[in-house]
């Protein structure tokens, strides 16, 4: 090879090694090279996972109908339950509730607290009701399993042993995303005071209150718990 073809060859790929490097943006101190990342926010579809809460968002996440968005921006958006967008950050939370406080207001079926039961898990929530202006406390949730569940109120905060609590002052309801009730100690107690049984259906919302009838002015603490 010629030394006039060897000197041309290097121009070129010279050249080409510049025009790359404009290319990422070297050339311009206005406009910086875009860095992409995986973002941690997954698009489900909407139209079909709609609740206020975004449990059933999370559960098409679970079942894969979901994907993970993919960023070249600085500002991640937060989930938007409406446009079918959840974060991961949401998924642990919702997910990893294992023990809380109940969170004031939480009086009716859109103030509940909302959590995720997985699989073989038990969630203790505690709190205080009275008969006069704290007469219901609820929550939300769906559980990963099918099997057998049970909800009670321990006999006393920190000792949930059988038997559980034994007044009537109190009863427990079981409600379906439509607010239909599916079990309730109202009208008696189980043989081991206020608790039932129940099967979820895996991926639907149920509704869970613990309710005052008489406390006489006072507020009575409660731990409540659902277990798989």
């Amino acid at each position: 090879m010629s030394l006039f073809k060897i000197s041309c060859l290097i121009c070129l790929v010279g050249t080409a090694i510049i025009l790359g490097l404009l290319g990422c943006g070297g050339g311009s101190e206005s406009e910086e090279p875009k860095i992409c990342f995986r973002s941690s926010i997954y698009l489900c579809p909407s139209n079909s996972f709609n609740d206020p809460f975004g449990i059933s968002l999370a559960f098409a996440w679970y079942s894969g109908q979901c994907t993970e968005q993919v960023d070249c921006i600085d500002d991640l958006p937060e989930q938007d339950f409406a446009a079918g967008i959840i974060s991961g950050d949401y998924l642990d939370a919702l997910a990893g509730i294992s023990q809380t406080n109940e969170q004031e207001p939480n009086d009716n079926f859109e103030q509940a607290l909302a959590f995720i039961m997985q699989q073989g898990a038990t969630v203790s929530i505690s709190g205080t009701i009275n008969s006069i202006n704290d007469v219901t406390d609820m929550v939300v949730f769906a559980s990963r399993s099918g099997n057998l569940h049970v909800a009670y109120v321990c006999r006393e905060p920190g000792n949930c042993t059988t038997p559980f609590y034994q007044d009537t002052n109190i009863y427990i309801e079981l409600y379906d995303s439509e607010g239909n009730v599916i079990a309730s100690t109202l009208n008696g107690l189980s043989s081991n005071g206020q608790s039932f049984t129940f099967t979820p259906v895996v991926g639907d919302i149920y509704y869970l209150s613990i309710n005052a009838i008489d406390t006489a002015g006072l507020d009575l603490s409660y731990e409540l718990v659902v277990s798989d």
